[in-house]
Formats: C-alpha cells, sequence, structure tokens
C-alpha cells in the first residue's frame, strides 16, 4: 500500500469577514503568494474546519471538520464562502474557518488526489459515525490502495486547542 504524507497548508479567518472570492484572495495572496498559488491548484485536497472554541458533535465523537472536498480551489471556495460559510457567521458570532489545503500525489496516479478525498471520507465516517457536516457524497468509489500517515491531522482538534462547544445542527437546518 503506498503512503500519502499531507503537506498542508492553513488559511484561517474570521468568516463574517469572508462573504466572496474577492475578500479571500486580498486577505491571503498577499500573506503568502506561494502558499496561496500553490492551493490554486486544481487537484488540491482541501478540509474545511471550525476553528475554536466551535467543533461539531458527530455521532461517535467530535471533530472541528466540517467539509472535505477536492478540485478548483477558488471555484470550491467561492460556493463555500456563498452557499453557507458567510451566512452561518450570521448565526454563531465569531465563528473562525481554518481551510487546509494540500496537493496529494503518487506515482503513476494522476488521480491520487481524489483517491485521498473518497479515502478520507470513509474514514472520517467510520471513525464518526457520519461523513463530515457538509459532505453530501462520499467521494468516487475505488479500491483503497494508499494509506494517510498523518491523515489525523484532518479531524483531530490538534494540542493545546480549546473546544469548548460541541454544535450539532437541527433536522430542519438551511445551512
Amino acid at each position: 500500500m503506498a503512503e500519502i504524507n499531507f503537506d498542508f497548508k492553513s488559511f484561517k479567518f474570521q468568516a463574517s469577514k469572508m462573504s466572496d472570492w474577492k475578500a479571500f484572495k486580498r486577505a491571503f495572496k498577499s500573506e503568502n503568494s506561494v502558499r496561496f498559488n500553490k492551493a490554486l491548484d486544481d487537484r488540491t485536497l482541501y478540509i474545511m474546519r471550525l476553528c475554536p472554541p466551535f467543533t461539531i458533535a458527530y455521532k461517535n465523537e467530535n471533530s472541528p471538520t466540517i467539509y472535505i472536498g477536492r478540485g478548483n480551489f477558488q471555484s470550491r471556495v467561492t460556493a463555500h464562502l456563498r452557499n453557507w460559510i458567510y451566512p452561518l457567521a450570521k448565526h454563531i458570532q465569531d465563528l473562525r474557518i481554518e481551510i487546509r489545503t494540500c496537493q496529494p500525489r503518487a506515482r503513476n496516479n494522476v488521480e491520487a488526489y481524489q483517491n485521498a478525498e473518497a479515502d478520507i471520507i470513509w474514514e472520517f465516517q467510520e471513525k464518526f459515525g457520519e461523513k463530515p457536516l457538509k459532505n453530501k457524497a462520499m467521494g468516487d468509489g475505488h479500491p483503497h490502495v494508499h494509506s494517510y500517515p498523518n491523515q489525523g491531522e484532518i479531524w483531530s482538534p490538534g494540542q493545546g486547542n480549546k473546544f469548548f462547544w460541541a454544535l450539532r445542527p437541527t433536522e430542519i437546518h438551511e445551512i
């Protein structure tokens, strides 16, 4: 089984100040243009997480991870900002979001980033009893041929983090 290590780069922001791509780009492009430009790769895996003090109360365990995705970073982040991140910030004061990005690669496998997304969503569901809150699909099915030694960085709260609130939406949530 081939190993793929994730070399995550992180973007953290106040959700109420990120209503669209222009605001996101303005906040991060000047901060670190190499990291920002690398995230624009079409074969990017990205993890969206809540920042302390909030986490999500999943069926089996709490996790700050709210979405696992891949693909065109700009179009996907634009959609997430518009469809749920910015609207959610209207309901949760001081909501902060972290987006972790990486470009998984494996020899002779141009779909490694797609495989990684599917594997990680499946493993998340196994551990937490359900998919990440904003994931509707399980990712593309494929034989699991990779292992991810540092996958705990995706769903664990990290050391020293202070998650005081575990949120769980009701059945009628709109976000």
